[in-house]
């Protein structure tokens, strides 16, 4: 069904009759049937995948702290609409393919090691500016 008229704050009030929302507002990503349950799925997953990053990892500590702060907003909130409201980086739905995508950069990094140490010595002057 098509929508043309719906301006971005008004996708949540889009539901069906049993209190489903029926569009996210964003093209070509589907609705989620258990928005809240799939972001604590993947989040907890993600905690458990950064275990294998070394703890002093700019990266690891980064994202655990980001992790773990929206878990808690999450798991204090069952319903979609508070749980975006909190974490306010857009709907459920956008925050899933988020995690999904971050999981993916978690094996990405694990292969590329990036917080060993560099090949060779960067130059002398590289962060100074003005040059």
């Amino acid at each position: 069904m098509w929508y043309p008229s719906i301006k971005p704050d008004e996708i949540s009030q889009r539901m069906a009759s049993n209190g489903t929302r029926i569009l996210t507002g964003l093209v070509g990503l589907p609705v989620s049937k258990n928005p809240v349950t799939e972001l604590v799925r993947y989040y907890a997953r993600m905690l458990r995948k950064l275990q294998s990053i070394p703890k002093g990892s700019a990266y690891r500590v980064s994202t655990e702290k980001i992790i773990k702060e929206r878990i808690t907003k999450v798991e204090a909130s069952k319903n979609p609409e508070d749980v975006e409201s909190a974490i306010g980086a857009g709907v459920c739905e956008d925050l899933i393919e988020d995690a999904r995508r971050e999981l993916h950069l978690v094996e990405t990094m694990k292969v590329y090691k990036s917080w060993g140490p560099l090949e060779e010595e960067p130059p002398l002057n590289q962060w100074k500016w003005p040059m």
